[in-house]
């Protein structure tokens, strides 16, 4: 067992999730590959996925190749908590990656 922002999850629930979501992300993007309807894309930062790489610049651009997109309407932190314990960190890459149009929003996730 795990304890991150105030969750108890188990490491097979982690793996669960990300294999959930490496599909979910590689379908979108065969999808936009496929279609010229494309749609924008928010995604969320969540400090659970620790597949992706720590720097937020390589994972915006791994997560704009699996996508297939040239940018992201918005990138969001998945919640209030790790908008505090992350974004200082990193707020100069997020402030480039969507000076660039990498990113177009920044957001905080409201979620429960």
């Amino acid at each position: 067992m795990m304890k991150n922002c105030g969750l108890t999850v188990s490491i097979s629930s982690i793996r669960s999730m990300r294999i959930k979501l490496d599909k979910q992300y590689k379908t979108i993007g065969e999808y936009h590959r496929k279609n010229a309807n494309r749609f924008e894309i928010i995604t969320k930062y969540s400090s659970l996925r620790k597949d992706l790489p720590e720097n937020f610049t390589e994972r915006i651009e791994h997560d704009l190749e699996v996508l297939n997109v040239e940018n992201l309407y918005c990138y969001m932190f998945h919640n209030f908590k790790d908008f505090i314990l992350i974004f200082d960190m990193f707020r100069e890459d997020l402030l480039k990656l969507r000076k660039i149009g990498k990113i177009k929003k920044i957001g905080v996730s409201i979620h429960s």
